[in-house]
């Protein structure tokens, strides 16, 4: 009776092992149920072994227990192993989920650019301003794209204001921009997609921080106020800049040469080590303003106020300065080999201590004492 029971129960488990296995077999695939079947022999025997690799110290009535201490070990370590190996897989999903949604988020941006760029053709204001500010989002959206949405607006800036030539360089003879430029004088406020498109090339260029200098180079922006502006480095280049408000203004490093500044302020600028060689300036208020290290090579300077300008270590080498006041200004170092300064106001000759003078220097007849 016994064995009959026996055999029962037995052939039971083996019926109980196959359906598990063709449970898991069905449900985790070949690979996995090997894996299990593996780890549930192992399990089985290797406690067995070594339990009888050290018979010899162990009481055969201790060993059920000894083995059985044996697979709670084990079964620590495979617990730990998979718990480690679940933060592994874990992590890498993670990192696989990431990199998808910045693919979407990188397919998304390049779409708003393209239609960005799309409107900023169209003949309606409203349609390119829309424009505009998208390629504002985009630039601030995304670090990667900032430099190019930056550069578009400054070229839809010179595409939409660029001067035209002159015989003699400077702006245009006549007060209103040559017909290639779709709108009249910026203080009108007929053209207010390029005045935002100024406003937003600043604001770009603050968050990039790259150092890339911005090309506005031959625009016609005259009446054009940007104060307090942080352009370092732009390039104005044979720009028009009459009646042009830039206080405050940092364009340290700027490139203005052959600019022309007409019956604009220019207070408390930063102009340190820009380009201002052949620049054209009258009835132009630079008081304040911080020339140190930039080159005024050639330039022409008529009816400017420099009072308490810092002009240390410029090069005014051949400029001609005509009724210009230098009061409190600061010129230790400056290069004035071939500079007319023979109508100039309120220097003195401790100014002049410190600067480099050749034969061709004038100075102010009340200077004719001064030392070169």
């Amino acid at each position: 009776m016994k064995k009959n029971t026996l055999a029962f129960v037995s052939f039971l488990g083996i019926l109980v092992v196959i359906g598990v296995a063709h449970f898991l077999l069905d449900r985790l695939g070949a690979g996995i149920l090997s894996a299990v079947l593996l780890a549930a022999w192992l399990l089985w025997f290797v406690p067995k072994w070594q339990v009888d690799g050290h018979a010899a110290v162990i009481a055969p009535e201790d060993r059920p227990e000894t083995e059985n201490e044996f697979r709670r070990t084990m079964v620590q370590l495979v617990g730990g192993a998979a718990v480690l190996a679940g933060l592994f897989f874990t992590w890498q999903q993670l990192v696989a989920t990431r990199e998808t949604l910045q693919l979407a988020q990188s397919g998304r941006i390049s779409d708003r650019l393209s239609r960005s760029i799309e409107q900023l053709g169209n003949v309606s204001m409203h349609v390119r301003l829309g424009g505009l500010y998208g390629l504002q989002r985009v630039g601030i959206e995304s670090s990667h794209d900032r430099a190019v949405a930056r550069e578009i607006l400054a070229a839809f800036v010179r595409t939409s204001r660029t001067k035209p030539p002159t015989e003699a360089g400077g702006c245009p003879a006549t007060e209103r921009p040559s017909a290639e430029n779709r709108c009249d004088d910026l203080s009108t406020g007929g053209c207010e997609d390029v005045r935002t498109a100024l406003n937003l090339v600043t604001a770009l260029n603050k968050e990039a921080a790259d150092g890339a200098a911005v090309d506005l180079a031959r625009v016609d922006l005259r009446s054009f106020s940007l104060p307090d502006v942080a352009l370092p480095g732009a390039i104005f280049s044979d720009a028009c800049l009459r009646r042009g408000n830039f206080d405050r203004a940092d364009m340290s490093g700027a490139r203005l040469n052959g600019a022309e500044l007409i019956a604009s302020s220019l207070r408390n600028t930063k102009l340190s080590d820009a380009n201002l060689s052949f620049l054209a300036i009258a009835t132009t208020d630079m008081s304040g303003a911080q020339l140190q290290g930039s080159d005024l090579t050639g330039a022409e300077m008529n009816q400017v106020t420099l009072t308490g300008a810092n002009l240390s270590k410029t090069k005014l080498i051949n400029a001609i300065l005509s009724s210009v006041g230098l009061k409190d200004a600061v010129l230790t170092g400056a290069d004035l080999r071939g500079a007319n300064l023979g109508d100039v106001e309120g220097l003195t000759n401790d100014q002049l201590q410190g600067t480099t003078m050749d034969d061709t220097t004038i100075l102010p007849a009340y200077l004719s004492g001064a030392a070169r």
